[in-house]
């Protein structure tokens, strides 16, 4: 057996067993729940489990930060917070056939998602990390 510690620390890719799914709610709207049955890898005997998944296109979020060290924030009403909250700018992914947050041009995506919302206009980026929200809610899938 290899040495755990010598193995690279990494998101890597992994499918289980799905026996099979059924569609809770879907539209046309942005989000899709399903319920998969599944069984771990190599676990002859166990009985299978269910997971429910969150289809979500993903979404790119901005840290846009000026000249002054001043990060650009935008107040939001979420009504499941019943509040009006202080975010980044962000937004989903919505493009069709699009399956993960990165194109060839997301420095004209994020500046489509600063200006209508906040005014303000945005430079190159430093950096562009790519990573899906949460592995076990979203239905994330590498290009």
């Amino acid at each position: 057996m290899a040495d755990p510690a010598s193995e690279t620390f990494a998101d890597r890719p992994e499918s289980w067993p799905v026996l099979g799914s059924e569609d809770l709610h879907r539209d046309s709207w942005v989000v899709a729940l399903r319920s998969d049955l599944m069984t771990r890898p190599n676990a002859d005997g166990e009985a299978p489990f269910r997971r429910l998944v969150l289809e979500h296109p993903g979404a790119a979020v901005v840290l846009a930060i000026d000249e002054e060290d001043r990060v650009l924030c935008l107040a939001q009403y979420r009504h499941p917070a019943q509040h009006r909250l202080v975010e980044l700018p962000a937004g989903v992914c919505d493009h069709p056939g699009r399956t993960r947050c990165r194109s060839r041009n997301a420095s004209s995506r994020r500046r489509r998602r600063c200006r209508p919302r906040s005014g303000h206009r945005s430079s190159p980026p430093t950096a562009r990390p790519a990573t899906p929200a949460s592995g076990s809610t979203t239905s994330w899938r590498a290009a």
